[in-house]
């Protein structure tokens, strides 16, 4: 017979039994997987991105062109940052 047991963090996650775990946070999730011929476990770590949150407190249009002055005020959060500007066809304008 086989037994399947998620962990996270090392401590078994209550009713997470089967193949397909779904991941709602971030940390170490383990698999560990017993038969009656063998055992085995397979570790992976999740880093959850955090939500970007922006204030835009300035925005100026001028004939063809937008400024935008804004500060991505949960900057601490994130380790790299990245940013793309679309217009309203979805096209990149940085």
């Amino acid at each position: 017979m086989l037994h399947i047991q998620w962990q996270l963090n090392g401590n078994d996650i209550p009713g997470a039994t089967s193949p397909v775990l779904d991941i709602t946070e971030g940390g170490t999730y383990t698999i560990v997987i017993n038969s009656s011929s063998c055992s085995t476990t397979d570790t992976i770590t999740i880093n959850v991105i955090p939500e970007a949150k922006v204030d835009l407190p300035n925005i100026l249009c001028l004939e063809n062109e937008t400024t935008i002055d804004g500060t991505l005020t949960n900057a601490g959060e994130f380790t790299n940052i990245e940013y793309t500007w679309k217009d309203a066809y979805g096209e990149c304008t940085f």
